[in-house]
């Protein structure tokens, strides 16, 4: 059952919908808890996976009111377009060929 409920949270959490929840933000991650971790800037913020008084207690918690990050992603070496070309983009060396 609680992988159940993990399961569920983690996807909830990477939903793409801009939503609040209010006083819960306060209890557990939520989507727009987590799209803070992945915005550009401010870079290195909300770490926790389920509760966001880990990222309080070590100084990452970053959670502005009725706020949503300008852009998220990867800063400096910007992800392709492309399904394939994302899926093979790990794989690739310095040179931008595939190793």
């Amino acid at each position: 059952m609680w992988l159940v409920i993990i399961g569920l949270h983690a996807t909830l959490n990477h939903v793409n919908l801009r939503f609040r929840m209010r006083w819960i933000e306060q209890l557990i991650v939520t989507p727009r808890f987590h799209h803070w971790h992945h915005a550009v800037t401010p870079a290195d913020r909300n770490f926790a996976v389920h509760f966001p008084w880990i990222d309080r207690l070590f100084g990452t918690f970053h959670l502005p009111r009725g706020e949503w990050p300008a852009r998220m992603g990867v800063s400096g070496d910007p992800v392709p377009e492309g399904f394939a070309v994302q899926l093979l983009y790990p794989l690739r060396n310095r040179r931008g060929r595939i190793a």
